[in-house]
């Protein structure tokens, strides 16, 4: 069903696969997943700007060689080569919108981005930007004078929607604005409080590494020690930074559209064994798509684990206190007896899993906001399972694997 592309190896696994439903514009439900990199804080103004980079190309940007950036790192602009626009010439600005739905970027510096959770009616979103194997996440904000970035942040849990939420420990003193209106050659705009940015010229057309943007508004802004240049294209914000020397640090060099991001995790899979344990450790590719709620993606990996069927829903999947609750659709205890390692076996999964996403050691299982009654076994007190070492089986483990390939249905 799967052809493979391509393999690049990055810190972790990604799958792009074409979604098969059209982009959710809305707030989705709080969802909270296990994240354990670290990224160091950026302070300097310089160091803002670099890492703000966001981009939105389209499929002709894709290549499959590895970044020349990294391989040549004296690359330099020649903007004497690119098509000037004809004087007085005016962009919108709601054509510079730094990302889509359901779009993953990958720059020239490895840095890969994705939009986690997108609302159009408020015009924000959140987007997870991942760097050698770290994540950090990053709130954008648009209307039709600004669009700027006004957080930046390692997250609890990266699946989290955070855009309706206050609790994150935001790196950027106050927010960064990236393009002001109008787009018009010599606008200028305080940056970040304090250094100023001037659309110094706009393009008809402009060629980096062999690709073509067309309507291309070029930003620089003036730090304490030196100047910093920035490349919008429309359709595709971002997609070059370079310094007064004219050498290129970061530019747009991969792009996909309607694609799910998928990457390895631990889950627990129900064993059959004599042995007494009922799960053990395996590694299995996680999907997520703009503005999936923790339930709509957990379900999709419990039905391909075979755990539930495709007829069982899950209603939501939250955290009371220190208590986690998984809420299904009648028929799921019979789907959980038809497994070959039994109902006993696919109960500690599901619990351990969902411990795990969740940061609990205690999960209840639901249906339909009732206490799930089991087939086989005994009825927990108010149907909340505690975990259990002894369910798991510590000699099978399987270490995880770090690639990044892309794949099409």
């Amino acid at each position: 069903m799967f052809v493979v592309k391509k393999l690049l190896f990055l810190g972790v696994i990604f799958i792009l696969v074409g979604c098969s439903r059209e982009p959710m514009i809305q707030l989705s439900e709080e969802n909270r997943i296990k994240i354990e990199s670290k990224i160091a804080e950026k302070t300097t103004t310089e160091e803002k700007i670099e890492s703000s980079i966001e981009t939105q190309p389209n499929e002709s940007t894709k290549e499959t060689q590895a970044s020349p950036n990294k391989e040549n790192p004296n690359i330099t602009i020649d903007t004497s080569k690119w098509e000037q626009a004809a004087e007085g010439t005016e962009y919108s600005i709601m054509d510079f919108i730094p990302f889509r739905a359901n779009q993953i970027k990958k720059f020239s510096d490895d840095m890969i981005s994705y939009v986690d959770h997108y609302d159009e009616s408020s015009g924000q979103m959140q987007v997870r930007q991942i760097k050698d194997n770290k994540t950090m996440s990053s709130l954008y904000q648009w209307d039709g004078n600004q669009i700027k970035q006004f957080a930046s942040f390692q997250p609890e849990n990266v699946l989290r929607n955070y855009l309706d939420s206050e609790q994150y420990d935001n790196t950027l003193s106050q927010p960064l604005v990236l393009l002001a209106a109008p787009i018009v050659t010599g606008n200028r705009w305080t940056y970040d409080g304090q250094n100023q940015s001037e659309i110094t010229a706009i393009y008809e057309n402009v060629e980096i590494d062999n690709k073509q943007f067309s309507q291309v508004v070029e930003v620089t802004t003036d730090t304490n020690d030196k100047q910093v240049h920035q490349l919008y294209a429309k359709d595709y914000g971002l997609i070059a930074t370079w310094d007064e020397q004219n050498k290129l640090s970061s530019y747009l060099k991969e792009y996909s559209t309607d694609v799910m991001l998928v990457y390895n995790i631990d889950i627990y899979v129900p064993v059959e064994n004599e042995n007494g344990s009922l799960i053990e450790k395996q590694v299995v590719p996680f999907s997520w798509q703009t503005d999936d709620t923790l339930a709509s993606a957990l379900k999709r990996l419990f039905q391909e684990q075979k755990w539930i069927g495709q007829e069982i829903d899950i209603l939501d999947i939250s955290k009371e206190e220190d208590i986690g609750e998984v809420d299904f659709t009648s028929g799921v205890v019979a789907d959980l007896n038809k497994h070959p390692a039994g109902e006993q076996a696919v109960i500690a999964a599901l619990v351990s899993t969902t411990a795990e996403f969740l940061k609990v050691d205690k999960v209840r299982l639901e249906v339909y906001g009732n206490g799930m009654l089991p087939a086989t076994i005994d009825y927990p007190p108010n149907g909340i399972y505690t975990i259990d070492p002894t369910w798991l089986n510590q000699t099978n483990s399987t270490p995880s694997t770090e690639e990044i390939t892309e794949t099409t249905m």
